[in-house]
C-alpha cells in the first residue's frame, strides 16, 4: 500500500521552554480548516481552537491567557484526520 501523504508541516514552538508568549507554523499545500488542540501531559484538553488556514506558511501564536500553568503540553493540529503533535514546555 502507498503511505498516505501529508497535508501540512508543524514547526516547533519558539521560543521553548516559554512563558508569557509562544508561536509555531502550520505549512499547507492548500487552504485547509483545521484544528489546534492542546493537552496537559496527562491527556487533558486545554485548549482548542478551529483554524482557518491559507496556502503556505501560517503563524499560529499562543499568550499566557491562553496557556497559564507551568507544565509540559503537547499541541497537536488535526486537518482532514490527519494529526501532527509536539511537545512544549511552559515556564
Amino acid at each position: 500500500p502507498k503511505e498516505e501523504e501529508s497535508l501540512f508541516a508543524l514547526s516547533q514552538n519558539e521560543p521553548n521552554p516559554w512563558s508569557s508568549i509562544t508561536s509555531f507554523e502550520v505549512k499547507v499545500d492548500k487552504d485547509y480548516s483545521g484544528d489546534l488542540i492542546i493537552q496537559n501531559i496527562l491527556g487533558k484538553e486545554m485548549l482548542r481552537r478551529t483554524l482557518n488556514l491559507q496556502k503556505g506558511a501560517n503563524k499560529i501564536v499562543l499568550t499566557d491567557r491562553e496557556i497559564s500553568q507551568s507544565g509540559i503540553y503537547n499541541y497537536s493540529i488535526i486537518i482532514n484526520g490527519q494529526t501532527m503533535s509536539k511537545k512544549m514546555i511552559k515556564i
